[in-house]
């Protein structure tokens, strides 16, 4: 109620041209009709879907075997997992939360410490910005007109 009070205040006062008001909805058809920024939607469910799956737990299973013998091995198979699902899912934030459901609790029990495990978690988070198709990435190609692909 007081966006809208605030928002009729800067129309007569004159801040605010009602000719924007016009042309509201064919500004927000168009970002709608924009099929680049279906890929929001689309790489969020294929994180729920890897969560519901399982599929992050076998990952992490198979890299921890591969990597068991090794110092740290652990720590290892949770950045791999995570570059891996930053690749499928493109966001940190989805890559993140699965893998602190399923590695963090597992890192516990072999007596990592919370500092290093929330480290190690971070770090797999700051990967999956870089790993294409990154979400963060097909936005700023939208925003700046070229091609994903580019």
């Amino acid at each position: 109620a007081l966006g809208l009070a605030c928002g009729w205040f800067a129309v007569s006062q004159g801040w605010f041209p009602p000719e924007f008001m016009s042309n509201l909805p064919q500004n927000v058809f168009g970002i709608l009709s924009n099929d680049l920024l279906l890929a929001i939607p689309f790489f969020t469910l294929m994180g729920a879907l890897l969560e519901k799956c399982g599929l992050a737990e076998d990952m992490l299973d198979s890299m921890g075997q591969l990597f068991g013998p090794v110092r740290g091995g652990l720590g290892y198979s949770v950045i791999i997992v995570g570059f891996i699902l930053g690749a499928i899912t493109g966001t940190v934030a989805g890559q993140v939360i699965a893998m602190a459901m399923i590695s963090l609790p597992v890192m516990m029990r072999y007596g990592y410490s919370m500092r290093y495990a929330t480290g190690v978690l971070a770090a797999s988070g700051t990967i999956t910005q870089l790993v294409p198709p990154s979400l963060v990435l097909v936005v700023l190609a939208d925003q700046l007109g070229r091609s994903v692909g580019d």
